[in-house]
């Protein structure tokens, strides 16, 4: 396995591994924000959905160049495009589905202010009133 392979797939089982131990604290309901996962993310679950498909495009992508050279070797891989369309369909639909949330229920409106859509970050701060 080549160096750059081994790394993707170091990264990802780390990144699954810090995922699964967070499972532990997460707090599934976003009314109660103040501790768990969700405080760092409205949607978690989605990250690591995306960023598994970008992992395996990244792994087929570094095999595909470490062939050498030939038809599709060292070539940009074609299968980019999977994933770029499922990151964009669930972007569309996270954005549909949060204002579906956000018409029912008026306190997701301060939720989605202090809290990041997809990638985990820290909370921001919240509105004074």
């Amino acid at each position: 396995m080549d160096p750059l392979t081994l790394t993707i797939l170091v990264a990802a089982c780390a990144s699954a591994a810090c995922w699964l131990l967070s499972l532990s604290t997460r707090d599934t309901s976003w009314v109660d924000r103040g501790t768990g996962l969700f405080r760092h993310s409205r949607h978690p679950n989605f990250f690591f959905e995306q960023a598994q498909r970008w992992v395996f495009c990244a792994m087929g992508a570094a095999a595909a160049a470490g062939s050498g050279p030939g038809f599709f070797g060292g070539a940009p891989s074609w299968t980019i495009i999977g994933p770029a369309l499922l990151t964009a369909l669930f972007i569309g639909s996270t954005i549909f589905t949060e204002s579906i949330s956000a018409s029912r229920y008026p306190e997701y409106a301060e939720y989605r202010r202090t809290t990041s859509m997809i990638v985990r970050l820290p909370p921001r701060a919240a509105a004074l009133r």
